[in-house]
């Protein structure tokens, strides 16, 4: 379960992907995935996968998309499908990033 703060700073940086403010949602959701928040670890996972505001890093994207996948919530290689569709269908990536469930 995560406070109510980490779902604000979670926003603040789900705003700043929207807006292509990729640094910016980098360095928000690196704390928060840090803490073991799943859906920044996954959005973190994204950003390195595309090389989206941080240099791009294969083995970053698969080391936060395993921390992911350790928790029991969702199918993390929903994410990377999910990209790979969306980029397929000529989507801007900041078309994956989505609120929090």
């Amino acid at each position: 379960m995560h406070s109510s703060s980490d779902e604000i700073i979670f926003g603040s940086a789900l705003r700043a992907a929207r807006e292509g403010r990729y640094r910016d949602a980098y360095a928000l959701w690196l704390s928060l995935a840090q803490e073991g928040h799943q859906q920044a670890q996954r959005n973190i996972a994204y950003l390195y996968h595309l090389g989206l505001g941080i240099e791009r890093d294969p083995a970053q994207a698969a080391a936060w998309l395993d921390r992911a996948t350790r928790q029991p919530r969702e199918d993390p290689m929903a994410v990377f499908r999910m990209i790979d569709q969306l980029a397929a269908g000529g989507a801007r990536p900041s078309a994956v990033f989505a609120p929090a469930a």
